[in-house]
């Protein structure tokens, strides 16, 4: 039983010696190949994620109203913004949130404006049979009046969503109701 025991002890120590050898070996070959923070590049490696971002961004239009470009003052007619946002499966609600936001400070120096109540939610948004069903908060209405100004908030919201290849009409609606929505 001693011969067997001391069998099992120097395979032990082999085993355990190799073992040591091979993680001494492997942690050389990582000092070695560690570039360390004063050497002189220190770049993420070009691994295609910068063109993976790109793909990763889509383009939406935002329809506002342009003071500047609308010289004929006809209260329907909108003018499309583009704004790159992050790829999602909701476009059309994301250019409605923009849309909400209004014009940044550059495009209100370029005549666009809205009018759209910034404090506006957008309840829920369906588009069923090329049917955009969008329901907006009460805040859409607040102190709208004229017939101007219904007119073309109705047309932002409508051109912004037509813009998508499965949007042909839009019903609006505000709080679940549609009469009388946007009326001046």
């Amino acid at each position: 039983m001693n011969k067997n025991l001391a069998i099992f002890i120097i395979i032990t120590l082999i085993v355990g010696a190799g073992v040591l050898w091979y993680s001494n070996q492997t942690t050389k070959e990582i000092e070695n190949n560690t570039q360390l923070p004063d050497q002189t590049e220190i770049e993420a490696p070009d691994n295609g994620e910068n063109e993976e971002e790109e793909e990763e961004k889509m383009t939406v239009e935002v329809y506002f109203n342009n003071s500047e470009l609308n010289t004929d003052q006809d209260c329907s007619k909108v003018f499309a913004v583009e704004r790159t946002i992050e790829k999602t499966q909701a476009p059309a609600r994301k250019a409605l949130e923009l849309l909400i936001a209004g014009p940044t400070a550059e495009e209100k120096t370029q005549g666009y404006l809205t009018g759209v109540n910034s404090d506006t939610k957008i309840n829920s948004l369906e588009i069923e049979e090329g049917t955009a069903y969008v329901d907006f908060s009460s805040e859409l209405e607040r102190e709208v009046g004229g017939s101007c100004l219904v007119t073309s908030i109705k047309g932002q919201i409508e051109e912004t969503l037509k813009q998508f290849a499965t949007v042909n009409n839009v019903v609006i609606s505000v709080e679940g109701e549609t009469e009388a929505v946007l009326q001046p």
